[in-house]
């Protein structure tokens, strides 16, 4: 469904062909009349909230940075953007990228893009950016779109030992689990120490709503 409405608009923004596609955005991002049918194309797709695009631009570029999100993510995020009310030259480019193009367009572009819309930039590979992809996933275990063992799992492969403190009590957790036959603890008991771990780490840095 998103790629479906994803190439509905960027047929509108003037085909696949990525050259001489950030001066046909430009340009659709200052023609009132196409960007309200793109907003048309996009709202009987999915609809989307302003705020519910910024959230999702944030843990995208926050996941990019781990290497969890890809660059075509982050551009189906810029449309999102785009689409609900968000503005900016550098957005609008961004979000003209073609998927195909994506991870190699995307790390020049992002930075400024975020700047538009007030998100904070976490460089590739930073502890800010590797505190803010925790976060992230945390959160994400709290509205149940997690299970708690994938969000220790996704610490251990993705950040590691000794790397991060605030993903560091979340990296032993899997290491538990691996030994859980030889410990007095369940699957169960598990579970609910990495949820309130995840707890800690929202409680302890929260997300701010955009």
């Amino acid at each position: 469904m998103m790629k479906q409405r994803y190439r509905a608009v960027q047929d509108l923004l003037g085909g696949p062909t990525f050259a001489g596609r950030r001066h046909r955005v430009a340009e659709c991002a200052a023609s009132n009349e196409k960007q309200a049918r793109c907003r048309d194309i996009w709202s009987t797709m999915i609809p989307v909230k302003p705020a519910e695009a910024l959230a999702r631009m944030r843990d995208a570029a926050a996941l990019w940075s781990v290497g969890y999100a890809s660059g075509a993510d982050l551009v189906d995020a810029a449309c999102d953007l785009l689409i609900t009310g968000h503005d900016g030259p550098n957005l609008s480019m961004l979000a003209g990228v073609h998927s195909r193009h994506a991870d190699e367009e995307v790390p020049e572009l992002l930075e400024a893009a975020l700047q538009d819309v007030g998100l904070d930039y976490h460089s590739p590979c930073s502890e800010g950016g590797q505190e803010a992809a925790v976060r992230t996933m945390a959160a994400r275990v709290l509205a149940g779109a997690l299970e708690p063992l994938d969000l220790a799992t996704w610490a251990h492969t993705t950040i590691g030992h000794g790397t991060l403190a605030l993903a560091e009590h979340l990296v032993e957790l899997d290491d538990v689990y691996d030994t859980l036959e030889y410990t007095n603890m369940t699957e169960q008991d598990l579970n609910a120490e990495i949820l309130a771990e995840a707890r800690r780490i929202v409680g302890a840095h929260p997300l701010v709503e955009p």
